[in-house]
Parts: C-alpha cells; sequence; structure tokens
C-alpha cells in the first residue's frame, strides 16, 4: 500500500514504526491526519488514540486498520462465524447485517483483547437469532396446539347437536357407540355378528332412552346370537 492509496481520516496500521538496523521497530495504530512532501519526497502524520503523531512514508510497512481487523476475525472465526468489516472507525458490520460498536476504551486495548471483544459480540448476535428463532417456532406449535383444540372441540359440539348422525344417547364422551359397534363385531362370523350390534345399541342407549326395555330388547338379540351361533 502507498501513500496515495489513503484518504484523510483513515485509520492506519503501521508495523515498523521506527525501524532501524539495530530495531524492528513497533506497531501503532493512528489516524491519518495530514500529508506533505520533503524534497519531493510524500509523507503523512497519523496521530494515535493518546495524541501522538508520527511521520510515515512510503518506506513503512502500514495497512488500513479496517483491512487488519478483517483478516483477524476471519482468521479466528475458522469459517463458523460471520465475517466482518468497518463502515465507521468505530462500527463494525457482519455479513448477516448486524453493526457492531466498537467502545473509545476497546480501540485503544491490545490486539487480542479487540478481536476476542468483537468475537463475543458476534456470538451474542448468533445466541439473540437463535433465541428469536426458537421463539417463533414455539409461538407455532403453542398455535397450532390451540387451532387443533378449537377444532376438536367444534367437532364434539357438532357430533353432540347431530341427532342424525350422532345422537347424544349413541355417545360416551369422545366414543361413539357405533364405532365401538364396528370394532366388536368385526371378529364375530355375519349371522352373529348382526344381533351382537344390536344388543350394544340396546344396552348403550338404555340409560339416555327406554331403560329396562331396552335392556329387554337387548337380551333378546343376546338370544338371537346364541341361537345363530353355529351357523
Amino acid at each position: 500500500m502507498k501513500i496515495r492509496d489513503l484518504n484523510i481520516n483513515d485509520y492506519v496500521i503501521v508495523y515498523d514504526l521506527g525501524k532501524s538496523e539495530h530495531s524492528e521497530g513497533m506497531t501503532v495504530v493512528g489516524k491519518f491526519v495530514r500529508k506533505g512532501s520533503r524534497h519531493s519526497v510524500p509523507f503523512f502524520i497519523i496521530r494515535t488514540a493518546t495524541g501522538q503523531e508520527y511521520e510515515i512514508s512510503n518506506d513503512n510497512y502500514f495497512d488500513l486498520w479496517s483491512n487488519f481487523i478483517e483478516s483477524k476475525t476471519e482468521s479466528v472465526s475458522d469459517n463458523k462465524t460471520p465475517s466482518v468489516r468497518w463502515i465507521k472507525k468505530d462500527t463494525l458490520v457482519t455479513d448477516e447485517g448486524k453493526h457492531i460498536e466498537i467502545p473509545e476504551s476497546m480501540m485503544k486495548a491490545p490486539m487480542t483483547d479487540l478481536i476476542g471483544y468483537v468475537d463475543k459480540q458476534i456470538n451474542k448476535t448468533k445466541q439473540s437469532v437463535e433465541a428469536r428463532v426458537k421463539a417463533i417456532n414455539k409461538n407455532i406449535e403453542d398455535s397450532q396446539k390451540y387451532i387443533d383444540e378449537v377444532k376438536s372441540n367444534d367437532l364434539q359440539q357438532r357430533k353432540r347437536k347431530d341427532t342424525v348422525n350422532h345422537p347424544s344417547h349413541y355417545n360416551y364422551g369422545d366414543i361413539e357407540v357405533i364405532d365401538f359397534i364396528e370394532q366388536v363385531t368385526k371378529h364375530y362370523n355375519p349371522n352373529v355378528a348382526y344381533h351382537i350390534g344390536n344388543a350394544i345399541k340396546y344396552l348403550a342407549r338404555s340409560p339416555h332412552k327406554n331403560g329396562k326395555e331396552d335392556v329387554d330388547k337387548a337380551r333378546w338379540y343376546i338370544e338371537r346370537a346364541f341361537e345363530n351361533w353355529e351357523q
């Protein structure tokens, strides 16, 4: 990267400030505040968060701070966490559109602390999204249960009111006598099944309709079933 690629107010990281044959130099992060030239050699001034100013030239090794942070957050994510990019000097945005505000104190913190802070905020975002999705799914499940209950209650009410297809004296709660008869009589031979079914019918309706008379009718059908047992 060269000085011509920078704009005023860009944040840059300089890796070799003060480098010499006896020193590797130091790494400094600062804001590009002004530029100039000396003997036709361009230079620029950066100002750190503590207010110190340093002169940087094309001989130095530097990069945009945003590029550095993007590369670091992508490497620590191990492809499991969204990458981020800078949109303002103190604001990152993930590839999912979530903004992360960086406190001023964190901008001055060691690089490892800053990267850890960003990674933590991204994980909080993921957990928040997962919680919202879980809540939505729970609401859907609860709504479906309510709808099913309403439908079931409505069906039972319609059955109780339907004196032709579902007469009340042939119902015991959720059990319809006709369904019970069909389940029982399928185990008998046809000659007996008809009489067994009628006997069950009269026994079931007896408490709600004709009392002893229905019991007597049921007895008559039981006797007919007994007489036809071998046929």
